[in-house]
């Protein structure tokens, strides 16, 4: 993945380990101490996710690093981030919020699973047009078990309005996850926008739309996904 000297051993330590991880780009799970990175061997928990774009999507890390900043000055909760230069190559490096550290320093995991998994699809129908689920049905699935439904349904639409305006148009159900804190369940923070458009060969479609066989996204789609009643949200006004 990384290098011709350790890329094939780091290859095999990935298919033992399963420290790979699907998507569209290379991807590999580290342990992060400080300036040095560590593969999580053994069952052992990561705390970091490294990727490295593939050539035809060119400057994605950056694009990627552009789009997760401009997330976080948004106001909504965003993955940390950071783009560098790791053995010959530029990567992008997202630390997991689905780990938590000790003060002894050891790595407690937190629950995590996807929309894709929490509305009992199959990975392959992460896309509203293959079968995933379209942003009525995730805001029904928010409403029925966050533990502050007005707020990540609010987040919720305010992801979909910012993926409309930096070209995000493979915001799919697998980019939208559900985290169990000890506070209980909420929308987890926000990972993998990238601004697709910038990318001919990419469907301009949105990954999640109110009409799957339309290209843009009124602010009346976006009003009738995020409604919702303080009654049946279980909240006061």
């Amino acid at each position: 993945m990384y290098d011709d000297r350790y890329g094939a051993w780091a290859a095999s330590v990935q298919v033992a380990e399963r420290l790979s991880m699907s998507g569209a780009q290379q991807k590999m799970v580290f342990m992060r101490r400080g300036e040095d990175l560590y593969l999580p061997l053994a069952g052992s928990p990561s705390n970091v996710l490294i990727k490295r774009p593939k050539a035809i999507y060119e400057g994605r890390a950056l694009n990627e690093l552009a789009c997760m900043r401009i997330i976080g000055v948004a106001g909504l909760p965003a993955a940390q981030s950071a783009v560098y230069d790791l053995a010959g190559g530029q990567v992008f490096e997202s630390r997991r919020y689905d780990r938590v550290e000790t003060e002894a320093g050891s790595l407690i995991r937190l629950h995590q699973e996807d929309l894709c998994q929490a509305t009992g699809r199959r990975p392959a129908e992460k896309y509203q047009s293959r079968g995933g689920p379209p942003y009525g049905e995730i805001v029904q699935v928010l409403r029925r078990h966050s533990a502050d439904p007005l707020e990540d349904i609010s987040i919720l639409a305010r992801w979909a309005f910012l993926n409309i305006l930096l070209g995000n148009n493979d915001g799919h159900a697998k980019n939208l996850s559900l985290l169990y804190t000890d506070r209980g369940i909420r929308l987890a923070p926000i990972y993998d926008v990238v601004s697709t458009h910038v990318y001919p060969h990419i469907d301009r479609h949105f990954a999640l739309d109110s009409e799957s066989n339309q290209q843009s996204m009124n602010r009346a789609h976006i009003r009738s996904a995020s409604s919702c009643d303080h009654r049946e949200c279980g909240r006061e006004p």
